[in-house]
């Protein structure tokens, strides 16, 4: 009986500096490293992120982005999907004319829309391909895109 019960302050014990190891290990990391400063501002990114998606839902506009090289019509596709869904909506319908991706969509989340052939509509998106700097650039709009691309 004494030795289970000397075994279980052993393992107790054993347990225990383990935890303070790892306590002074993430001070020291941190103290070393300034990931709590690093934290710090990858929130204030996420944040003024949300805000800047949160206007654009509530006022509408363009939001642009780059990707290097050429994406394929199955990419574009999962992309504007993948978009679509990430706003809570559909993709509607597609269009691919002279090397340019047009999709349109719909969701709820955001209150107005257009009415186009009979459909709502408050997502759209572009994609194009710039072979001299070979970079796709994604156009998102809200409720539709109102500028060349």
């Amino acid at each position: 009986m004494r030795r289970k019960i000397k075994f279980a302050i052993f393992c107790m014990l054993f347990c225990w500096i383990i935890v303070f190891v790892q306590f002074a290990m993430t001070r020291f990391y941190l103290a070393h490293n300034d990931a709590a400063q690093a934290f710090a501002r990858n929130q204030l990114v996420v944040e003024n992120g949300h805000s800047d998606l949160q206007n654009l839902s509530e006022k509408g506009g363009i939001v642009k982005g780059h990707l290097s090289g050429r994406i394929s019509a199955e990419q574009k596709e999962h992309l504007a999907s993948h978009l679509f869904h990430a706003w809570g909506g559909a993709v509607k319908s597609t269009h691919e004319a002279s090397g340019y991706y047009v999709a349109y969509g719909y969701t709820s989340g955001i209150t107005f829309y257009k009415k186009i052939n009979g459909q709502k509509i408050n997502l759209n998106l572009a994609i194009t391909y710039d072979e001299i700097s070979d970079e796709t650039t994604v156009y998102l709009g809200i409720p539709l895109l109102n500028s060349d691309f």
